[in-house]
């Protein structure tokens, strides 16, 4: 039986998500275009 851990994202989990995703969007934003 899967562990509730596994089903449900920690909060901790959910940040890193948030601020992977900002890191990206900020790079997306501020480099030149065609180097991604």
């Amino acid at each position: 039986m899967p562990s509730r851990e596994s089903t449900n994202p920690t909060p901790r989990t959910r940040g890193a998500e948030l601020i992977a995703t900002a890191a990206h969007l900020h790079v997306a934003n501020t480099a030149p275009e065609g180097v991604i």
